[in-house]
């Protein structure tokens, strides 16, 4: 055998052990999802679609991962708890995986076609009802809920769900501008004075939809 072979077969046999090491390291690295975690989350998915079909309920807005039988939040199996992963599949977000809610993973139409936003103001909605129009106890009461998880998320708002669709005074009102309808005593005004309207979100607000102002076009 010539010594050009021998080199040959050396360096072949260097760059084989280099190759698989690096495979070996790949593995090892980002391990395949286990059953155990296939599970967990096929049955965090059913739970959530069960709450999706309850339309008595708001639960599927309040309900998030538990983690799997050994109450372990490793949402993608990677051995690595409570992290910040990629979370969704036609939108997807960032997400700590101890605060991984339904309207993260599984669409619901009830809450139309952004469940984020559909729940921010359906839960809004509820404890305003509760409260009486409340705004700092409603948002209390989300925020007791609703919580981003103990990872750190995305600083820029729009890459953020928590921050993009539960901002601070998440429960504060939002209102479209006033419109005309008609001037004096026939609309419960003064002569003089145009009755205006206008909506307010979400419902229980208490922002004023209605009033009297002097008008020069009565």
């Amino acid at each position: 055998m010539s010594l050009e072979v021998v080199i040959g077969f050396v360096i072949l046999l260097v760059v084989s052990a280099v190759v698989i090491g690096l495979i070996f390291t790949n593995i090892n690295s980002n391990p395949l999802p286990t059953k155990d975690t296939e599970l967990s989350q096929m049955s965090f998915k059913i739970k959530c679609k069960t709450l999706c079909a309850d339309t008595k309920s708001i639960e599927y807005c309040r309900y998030y991962f538990r983690g799997n039988k050994n109450k372990v939040f490793d949402w993608d199996g990677n051995g690595i708890e409570r992290e910040s992963i990629s979370i969704g599949n036609i939108i997807t977000w960032e997400a700590c995986e101890d605060r991984i809610y339904c309207f993260l993973v599984v669409p619901c139409e009830r809450f139309g076609s952004n469940p984020i936003k559909g729940c921010a103001d359906a839960l809004c909605n509820a404890y305003l009802q509760k409260y009486e129009g409340d705004v700092l106890e409603a948002n209390a009461a989300v925020f007791d809920k609703i919580k981003k998880g103990s990872c750190t998320l995305p600083a820029n708002k729009k890459d953020n769900w928590f921050l993009e669709y539960f901002p601070e005074d998440v429960c504060g009102c939002e209102c479209t501008t006033w419109n005309d309808v008609g001037c004096g005593t026939a609309f419960g005004c003064n002569p003089g004075e145009m009755y205006q309207t206008r909506s307010c979100l979400p419902k229980g607000c208490r922002e004023s939809t209605e009033r009297c102002i002097n008008s020069s076009k009565c």
